[in-house]
């Protein structure tokens, strides 16, 4: 008998801010080596971030199906424009990926994203949140990938 969680909720916050597309440091001008660098660092903040009970839950199930609403707290008034604000949720969704939490990131799992900034008075509250609202199945193959200690 297989068994899913329909319209499990799953809630990550983080206090740094991914890479955007523009900036010194933005996709559009990272070099792969260094793309790979910061994708691993946030693999590792997706995974430790997860309470055990998380961890152990997500190396059996993964999102099939899901929307994620991704907010971006920040002090600046205007924030980032629609474009880089879409763009800096890549490396996040890529760990989330890797560290078996989704199936894939293809629009057949992520169905809907949907981006949104708000004004935070201080700095100590700037930061993202993501958020996974869908479908969760056992997975079929356990195979692991290794994280970084």
């Amino acid at each position: 008998m297989t068994y899913y969680f329909d319209d499990l909720e799953l809630s990550l916050d983080y206090d740094v801010f991914p890479p955007s597309l523009n900036g010194s440091d933005g996709l559009i001008r990272m070099h792969w080596r260094k793309y790979i660098e910061v994708r691993d660092q946030w693999e590792n903040r997706v995974w430790y971030n997860l309470s055990p009970e998380q961890r152990q839950f997500f190396q059996e199930h993964h999102f099939v199906q899901c929307v994620i609403t991704y907010t971006r707290r920040t002090t600046h008034r205007t924030g980032l424009d629609w474009v880089n604000l879409a763009a800096s949720v890549k490396i996040p969704e890529d760990a989330l990926v890797r560290c078996g939490i989704l199936s894939d990131d293809n629009p057949d799992v992520v169905q809907y994203e949907l981006p949104r900034q708000v004004h935070v008075p201080h700095r100590e509250q700037q930061g993202i949140q993501l958020l996974l609202r869908g479908t969760v199945v056992p997975k079929t193959n356990k195979v692991f990938h290794a994280r970084k200690q």
